[in-house]
């Protein structure tokens, strides 16, 4: 019981930290990017600064299930 109950921990910790970097993103977006001139511009940083989150998503948990499996 307590490895579930662990691996529920590690989950739920996971899942708020990603959160919390998907709020900072949009943060980000917000004020920084809404704030350009151009249209085409705000939409490649926007979608850019959103494909990076993933890629880090994907990396981080890449690095974190081959080193804990």
């Amino acid at each position: 019981m307590k490895r579930i109950a662990k691996a529920v921990l590690v989950i739920s910790c996971l899942m708020l930290f990603y959160w919390s970097l998907l709020i900072l993103v949009l943060i980000i977006v917000e004020r920084w990017v809404l704030s350009l001139p151009s249209s085409i511009i705000r939409s490649l940083v926007g979608l850019s600064l959103y494909g990076a989150w993933l890629y880090f998503v994907y990396v981080f948990n890449r690095y974190i299930f081959n080193k804990y499996s």
